[in-house]
């Protein structure tokens, strides 16, 4: 695979960690909600523990929500830098790849994102990492939702025995 599909590829897969957002800001929303209410429905303590669980998951989530918004942004970014600078998009130099993911460290470090690198990482780490990322966004969406799945179908078991 070429540098400039990998680096296409790569924003397509970060740019669904927004929908994942979406939905688990839903998800938080209805959590805070009950838990409001919650004095009018007489939520057992295990209710409200699921709730605010679910809240917890849902802040946590929308930790790497922004961390792959913010890498989903760098890739596209550097996608359009190195087609303007490569004969096709196709074809991208390995030295203009490795001198723009350097000056991409020298910025993200001077921004005290990252620690001044002693190594330019290759674009197949940084996608790793990326990668990463979005795999612990969905870790915490999934025990977001499982925390309200526990609670909607405990609530309706013990409402039925």
């Amino acid at each position: 695979m070429t540098g400039f599909s990998q680096l296409q590829l790569q924003v397509s897969l970060l740019r669904q960690g927004a929908e994942l957002d979406r939905f688990s800001v839903k998800l938080t929303l209805l959590a805070l909600l009950l838990l409001i209410v919650q004095p009018w429905l007489n939520f057992a303590l295990w209710q409200v523990i699921c709730l605010m669980t679910g809240v917890l998951l849902g802040l946590l989530q929308k930790y790497y929500a922004l961390r792959v918004s913010l890498d989903a942004e760098l890739f596209s970014n550097l996608a359009s830098e190195l087609t303007q600078m490569s004969k096709s998009e196709t074809d991208i130099d390995e030295k203009a790849l490795t001198h723009a993911l350097a000056r991409l460290d020298l910025a993200l470090a001077e921004q005290g994102l990252i620690k001044r690198p002693t190594k330019t990482r290759t674009l197949a780490q940084r996608c790793l990492g990326a990668k990463r990322l979005l795999k612990r966004q969905m870790i915490y969406l999934f025990g977001q939702l499982a925390m309200m799945l526990v609670l909607i179908i405990m609530t309706s078991l013990a409402h039925f025995a």
